[in-house]
């Protein structure tokens, strides 16, 4: 019998009277790894695939967004899969079969995915049925893909799409190596067109691009000495912040906006115009025209490469995630800070209701001001 999709470990497999009219005597049945069990009779040929009953273990959430419908989506590590909540209700509304996600934007009415390995990109549009060809064993109805696989960097020997912005009429990507490279990619994704517009590995050297901002025709990239793979060691000593040119397809500068960091992982604008960024215990802000720091707060003394920071519109404050310790709100007029919740927060988004979502581990926690 076939078994479609990418992934299809067999966890187990024997045989099993089943007391089916098309599975007489004795059928072939296995368990698949994400729990989906096959069956096949040689007497008949019959075959199918039914889910198990059971239950997953929980999954850490590796990516969380808000979907072009408002919900809220998140991305699960390893064994991946691909969550959709309604952010009125709070309550799960679909789950399906997926690969590790490590960043999600909403751009022009459909759901980007970046998904590891190979660095794959895909467009999820949540007014269509799900079909995943890639990650079904089981063949789905319908030929259309959705989410549909758009382009990989495997050639450029990256698996992490760590950064995703939508930038105007472009969608923005950037990428961290596989084991053994260094020096991420920046792509430059034309929906319209259905095109890679722009590729380019090394546009810091020897760094991967894991976090993106954008405005007024520029994107903004931090950087990370490090490569997708722990086990590569850096040849550079502290992370970058670089502006580049969409139109003209070019950096315009860069400088190193935290001496000593290792990474910049998340950049946001605030209402001001001033790009911030958050690196170990610290967050700062830049004036894009001055291309200088022009403020720093310290929130301790790590140099972890782990952290978000997303600006919410509605109370216009900074809301961030240091370094795998607390969630913290900050103003960004008076620098005032104040800690939310202490725990190993990796993952942080803010809903266009103001509302802010973050992930300890494989629980999603909503923080609500009671506007």
């Amino acid at each position: 019998m076939p078994v479609t999709g990418r992934v299809a470990n067999t966890r187990g497999i024997g045989w099993a009277e089943l007391g089916l009219p098309d599975y007489p005597g004795r059928s072939l049945v296995g368990l698949l790894w994400r729990g989906m069990m096959f069956r096949y009779n040689p007497q008949t040929g019959a075959k199918s695939f039914v889910q198990s009953g059971i239950r997953g273990e929980p999954i850490d959430v590796t990516a969380l967004s808000q979907g072009p419908d408002g919900r809220m989506y998140a991305g699960g590590f390893l064994n991946g899969g691909f969550a959709a909540m309604n952010a009125e209700t709070g309550k799960a509304e679909e789950f399906h079969t997926f690969s590790q996600s490590e960043d999600m934007v909403s751009h022009d009415g459909r759901l980007y995915v970046g998904a590891y390995p190979e660095a794959r990109v895909y467009s999820y549009d949540p007014k269509l049925p799900w079909n995943s060809t890639e990650y079904s064993p089981s063949p789905e109805p319908g030929p259309a893909p959705n989410p549909a696989r758009l382009f990989d960097l495997a050639a450029d020997k990256q698996i992490r799409p760590r950064a995703m912005v939508s930038a105007g009429r472009y969608l923005a990507v950037g990428t961290m190596p596989d084991l053994g490279h260094l020096g991420g990619v920046l792509a430059i994704w034309d929906p319209v067109e259905g095109r890679l517009r722009h590729s380019q590995r090394n546009v810091v050297t020897d760094q991967s691009i894991v976090s993106l901002a954008y405005r007024d025709g520029v994107v903004y990239g931090g950087t990370s000495i490090y490569s997708g793979q722990s086990a590569t060691p850096p040849t550079q000593k502290e992370a970058r912040l670089f502006a580049w040119s969409v139109a003209e397809n070019r950096m315009l500068w860069e400088i190193t906006p935290a001496p000593g960091k290792p990474a910049v992982p998340a950049l946001a604008f605030d209402s001001l115009g001033r790009l911030w960024g958050i690196a170990g215990g610290e967050v700062f802000a830049v004036n894009t025209h001055l291309r200088k720091v022009v403020k720093r707060i310290t929130l301790s003394d790590s140099k972890s490469s782990s952290g978000q920071l997303a600006f919410n519109p509605r109370d216009r404050r900074l809301y961030g995630a240091h370094a795998g310790r607390s969630v913290f709100s900050l103003d960004p007029l008076t620098g005032r800070h104040a800690v939310l919740k202490e725990g190993p927060v990796h993952q942080l988004a803010v809903h266009g209701s103001g509302d802010v979502y973050f992930a300890e581990g494989p629980t999603l926690f909503r923080y609500h001001q009671g506007r």
